[in-house]
């Protein structure tokens, strides 16, 4: 197991503000690793829109969502000897899968990264997702970005560089056509799928697949006044093994967000 070389304070602000610091660690063989590491971690912040407001190990932020990225850093830690590929289910800009790049390339163990998308925007929305309050989405939101696109927004990132995964595939299609496909192993599975029929589509097809110890990250779970049909897909589908145990839901105390563990 690679020790911590560096640890990088990351001081959350707004507007130029700083309001609180934290810090999250970068895990890696040697100083070199940790230098690229940063590098491609800086990168990644201009592409998530975050302002970079000092360079080094220090990293000062006026970020948009730095919460994410914290988060994220966090389930890293807790997968970091956990088997298997990191596979996202709704890539729209890839704003998620760079920073998943980035974060991986700290590991000990090698992934490749799944992206899963139609690159049409959403599907027709369902009479579960209407009932959420401020529910807004209609058929085709989040079109616009294609499969190049987001290439380019990983190739920008430095992923060609320094990335340690073993490459990154991304899958076009309704996730009902492509993710029977998937015969791998997943560590990480992050679940950006917005409606209730997408949601149930990718845990259905999905969920068996990832590693004992691994995790999914909800992305909506915590907003169900815009997106109910997350949170109902979810809670039906891990009911009884939220139940008996062998899932547990967690709550991220400083971003609220959710993500469960498999424990059996």
């Amino acid at each position: 197991m690679f020790r911590i070389q560096k640890i990088l304070k990351v001081w959350i602000g707004k507007n130029g503000g700083k309001i609180s610091t934290s810090t999250f660690e970068l895990r890696g063989p040697n100083v070199t690793r940790q230098k690229s590491v940063v590098l491609g971690a800086k990168n990644i912040f201009h592409r998530m829109g975050l302002q970079v407001l000092s360079a080094g190990y220090n990293l000062v932020v006026s970020p948009d969502r730095p919460d994410r990225l914290l988060f994220y850093q966090r389930i890293f830690n807790d997968i970091e000897m956990v088997s298997g590929d990191i596979v996202e289910c709704g890539v729209w800009r890839g704003e998620s899968m760079s920073a998943f790049a980035i974060l991986t390339q700290a590991e000990e163990i090698e992934r490749h990264i799944w992206g899963f998308d139609s690159f049409e925007g959403l599907p027709e929305p369902t009479i579960e997702d209407r009932a959420s309050s401020s529910f807004e989405a209609e058929k085709g939101w989040y079109s616009g970005p294609n499969q190049k696109d987001v290439m380019l927004r990983l190739q920008a990132a430095g992923i060609d560089d320094v990335t340690r995964t073993k490459g990154v595939t991304l899958v076009k299609g309704w996730f009902e056509d492509t993710l029977a496909d998937y015969q791998g192993e997943i560590g990480l599975l992050h679940l950006d799928a917005d409606l209730y029929d997408s949601t149930k589509c990718a845990l259905e097809f999905l969920w068996p697949k990832v590693s004992v110890g691994g995790v999914v990250v909800l992305d909506e779970y915590h907003v169900p006044e815009n997106w109910a049909g997350e949170k109902k897909a979810v809670d039906e589908y891990f009911a009884s093994s939220f139940s008996d145990g062998s899932a547990i839901l967690h709550e991220d105390p400083i971003s609220g967000r959710f993500w469960i563990k498999k424990i059996r």
